[in-house]
């Protein structure tokens, strides 16, 4: 199911989006992987991802 999802999300980053647009996803897990055959990069130490629990 995950790869079907990034199947549509990327089709449609492509398809909608502008070359300038910036894409951010957070990895958790193996997600990484997955997120990678996409294209995705890792993007430290240019930035770091936060998150905050409640």
């Amino acid at each position: 199911m995950g790869k079907r999802i990034m199947q549509m999300l990327n089709d449609f980053i492509e398809r909608e989006l502008p070359s300038s647009c910036y894409v951010n996803l957070i990895a958790d897990g193996n997600a990484y992987d997955l997120y990678a055959q996409y294209g995705f990069e890792p993007v430290w130490p240019k930035s770091r991802g936060m998150g905050k629990v409640i």
